[in-house]
């Protein structure tokens, strides 16, 4: 397939050094961001832990697995000192009233545990020089352990982060006499976003003289920035003849790989902070002849407006507009 080339006559392009992206990325047919907002680029040729970052994977890791790590590493921590109290023999351990191996061990694995912690019950207690320094040894890392632990779990809460929720589908829809494209997102919690600021980036696949790359165009916005993110907010691109998609057809959308990178920047009142949040919308993500209906209702009972959160990707099929005439469509030629 060939595509001819008539966006680049646009005055709205993008060049791959405004987003950090080159034209030859070699992700046709796949997408540069997950739903999460997350770029999809795996980084190869050095060694792992010159990429890794554990602090940064710790802090931008699920809950679950957070605690899932922490947990691991106390159980994995007292075990292994529970096996040098053990090896070193548990009459070294004072107090022990274990009668089996099994109970033994035990025993051994709660001094370790009351240890690493510095809470100390003093129901047992090392005796001999050798139980004593592992014990020593084993407080100096558990007051290390713990407060890096702490850290780690402070820089989670005070992290800021804006829980924005997108509609699901992004829609081609009628907009005046012609076409817009369309996408809701609304905030999840009650805290005050003021400032929000929206950028749209289409990246579609052009193939010229046989090679096909990645082209960017910044797409305008009927409105890029909105005072107060407080019920919803549908971020518009209307389709007309400074547009880039001006003419293109849903099956030209879809033959070019089209895909829609958003971006939204925010002052979180909150947390006195900047926040900003990244979203993707592939081209099999768009419902063409749709419409958005209300989320939001008057509350009869008081004086508060009812904002349905669940309803952020309702719609209803509408008829679009005939494609214009007065230029030719988006040419799709075999090679």
């Amino acid at each position: 397939m060939k595509v001819s080339n008539r966006f680049s006559k646009k005055r709205n392009i993008v060049t791959a050094a405004n987003l950090g992206f080159g034209s030859q990325t070699g992700n046709q047919g796949t997408r540069f961001m997950d739903k999460n907002g997350k770029f999809l680029i795996h980084r190869t040729g050095i060694p792992f832990f010159q990429i890794f970052d554990s602090y940064q994977w710790l802090m931008t890791t699920s809950w679950t697995t957070f605690f899932v790590i922490v947990v691991s590493f106390y159980i994995v921590i007292n075990t292994l000192f529970a096996l040098l109290y053990f090896f070193i023999g548990t009459e070294y351990l004072e107090g022990s009233r274990a009668e089996t191996m099994f109970e033994h061990f035990m025993e051994a694995f709660f001094f370790s545990s009351h240890t690493i912690t510095t809470v100390g019950y003093g129901s047992i207690s090392p005796r001999g020089f050798l139980s004593q320094s592992v014990a020593a040894i084993e407080s100096f890392l558990g007051l290390l352990s713990f407060a890096l632990v702490t850290g780690l779990l402070y820089g989670r809460f005070s992290r800021p982060v804006a829980y924005l929720l997108y509609s699901p589908h992004a829609i081609v829809a009628p907009y005046k006499s012609g076409r817009g494209f369309m996408f809701r997102v609304a905030n999840k919690k009650n805290s005050l976003l003021s400032e929000v600021h929206a950028q749209l980036t289409l990246a579609r696949t052009e193939i010229n003289n046989g090679i096909a790359s990645r082209k960017f165009y910044r797409l305008p916005l009927e409105y890029d920035t909105v005072n107060f993110l407080t019920i919803g907010w549908t971020i518009n691109h209307p389709v007309n003849e400074d547009s880039p998609l001006y003419g293109v057809s849903q099956q030209e959308f879809e033959q070019s790989d089209a895909e829609f990178l958003v971006l939204l920047n925010g002052f979180d009142n909150t947390f006195s902070q900047n926040v900003q949040s990244t979203h993707s919308y592939k081209w099999h993500e768009f419902l063409w002849g749709h419409k958005f209906t209300s989320m939001y209702e008057r509350d009869l009972d008081s004086e508060y407006t009812l904002l349905h959160l669940d309803r952020i990707g309702n719609t209803m099929q509408v008829q679009l507009p005939e494609l214009p005439i007065s230029e030719p469509p988006l040419l799709l030629e075999e090679q």
